[in-house]
């Protein structure tokens, strides 16, 4: 997968970024695509198909920021993918082209009709376009579905409609949602929506030593500021070690404690993982990490004394280890 970010800089052509094997014909889906949830997929796998019909490239349009923190500044935003976990799934699924680029005024400002006239028709050689149902683009969100088949028609590419991937309780699944569940603690239902586990990657930093002192020793994970972090209390993960991503990293069955350890401090927010067995020396000197958020086991709480809190920690250990045992899930 080839990822570019030129886009607003209105020189993105063919014949600086052709497709592979010359292919120059394009199905295009446009959006910010955080958590590249099942909805997503469907329309990446919509648009696959799409190209493996006119044998033609499929390219994703998305943004380094999320429109509404450039819409609303003041407000506080949380993603549930970074860009470069984001990157990592569309390329799992078969993305052939990203293009990466700022949410500035001038693509707030772009008309509809100019974005599909300059953009799409004459600079990506769009064929096809694929759109969730609720879409819309160009200045005020005018561009709505009806309006960019109108211009495809004239401009010569097709708008194909994705409708929405529905969750158990029949609602759509949407990235809003996601975050919901990620800020309530419930990382199960999350991952099912999601159609992968949620995702927490950064660099390994040190921990005051106080969990070797009690005979579980953690990894201690420096998160990005805007990742979203999932609810207070103590998870079943899985540990990629050594990996800015999951897909690069080695997997370890764990036990992740994210919070303020009332116990202690009660002031830090800290994410701390303790790997379940032996762990391979050169993990030990490992400087990122990445945790799949499996399960949540309880929420954090505050104990009396030190003994009941490393009885506790057996006890989570143990449900981890039988939950790894029963699903085989440690290496997913």
């Amino acid at each position: 997968m080839r990822v570019v970010g030129d886009l607003k800089h209105g020189n993105l052509t063919t014949a600086q970024h052709p497709g592979p094997l010359g292919r120059d014909r394009a199905v295009v889906a446009i959006g910010f695509f955080d958590g590249v949830h099942r909805g997503h997929q469907l329309i990446i796998e919509t648009a696959r198909a799409q190209a493996r019909e006119m044998g033609a490239v499929v390219r994703i349009v998305t943004f380094v920021e999320h429109p509404f923190r450039f819409f609303r500044p003041e407000t506080e935003f949380r993603y549930l993918t970074t860009i470069d976990e984001k990157l990592a799934i569309l390329e799992q699924h078969g993305v052939d082209i990203v293009h990466l680029v700022p949410f500035d005024v001038k693509i707030a400002n772009t008309e509809a009709e100019d974005f599909c006239r300059d953009i799409l028709a004459r600079q990506m050689k769009a064929h096809v376009l694929v759109v969730g149902h609720d879409f819309a683009l160009g200045k005020g969100r005018n561009g709505t579905i009806p309006v960019l088949a109108s211009y495809g028609r004239e401009l010569g590419f097709e708008v194909v409609e994705v409708g929405p991937v529905m969750s158990e309780e029949g609602l759509p699944i949407s990235s809003t949602h996601i975050r919901g569940l990620i800020a309530e603690g419930d990382v199960t239902t999350a991952g099912k929506r999601m159609g992968h586990p949620y995702t927490l990657s950064g660099d390994v930093v040190a921990g005051d030593g106080r969990g070797r002192s009690l005979g579980f020793p953690t990894v201690n994970l420096r998160w990005p500021e805007m990742k979203l972090l999932p609810a207070t209390g103590v998870y079943i993960t899985r540990a990629f070690i050594g990996g800015a991503t999951r897909a690069s990293g080695e997997p370890h069955p764990a036990v992740t404690n994210v919070g303020y350890r009332p116990t202690f401090d009660g002031k830090t927010l800290s994410a701390e993982t303790h790997i379940l067995g032996e762990v391979p020396p050169h993990c030990e000197q490992a400087r990122t990490m990445s945790l799949d958020f499996v399960q949540r086991l309880r929420a954090e709480q505050r104990f009396d004394s030190v003994d009941s809190i490393c009885r506790q920690i057996r006890k989570d250990v143990e449900l981890a280890d039988e939950y790894f045992v029963q699903t085989g899930g440690w290496k997913q």
